[in-house]
């Protein structure tokens, strides 16, 4: 979860993501329906083209020929959503300008509190892996230091 997690926070941070326009009055000033739009589909393209890479190089070096294609639309679709509410939270609390040089620092507690299963929590299929994730993560073995 945390290869997926930093993964999610650096494609979040290139681009602070935002998708359906709240109502005005909750915006910072200087963020435009435009711009709002090209945050999100930076932030899905961060977060879906590199998982689509990953599942490519883990089938080429299987050597399988019989692999299903990459569900790349429905990642996009639960990316999104989440992407959205994030770049919405933080267009609430900074204006464009402000959010402009610190983005992924700023984004980061946003992200992780999204992956841990807070606020803009991801549904769908990302929301589904990372419950398999958590669900199948090896437990940590006690620390034994060696015998002297």
């Amino acid at each position: 979860m945390k290869k997926l997690g930093l993964l999610a926070a650096a494609a979040f941070c290139t681009c602070a993501a935002m998708a359906a326009d709240p109502p005005a009055s909750t915006l910072k000033p200087g963020w435009k329906d435009d711009d709002i739009k090209a945050f999100v589909d930076a932030c899905a393209d961060a977060i879906v083209k590199p998982a689509i890479q990953s599942y490519d190089d883990h089938v080429k070096a299987s050597g399988r020929t019989d692999a299903k294609p990459f569900p790349e639309k429905e990642l996009r679709e639960s990316v999104v959503p989440m992407c959205d509410c994030i770049s919405r939270r933080m267009a609430e609390k900074w204006t464009l300008q402000e959010l402009a040089p610190g983005a992924l620092e700023l984004s980061k507690p946003f992200v992780e509190e999204a992956l841990s299963g807070g606020q803009c929590k991801p549904g769908g299929l990302l929301g589904e892996m990372l419950e398999h994730e958590k669900d199948t993560e090896p437990a940590k073995a006690p620390f034994n230091p060696p015998a002297k």
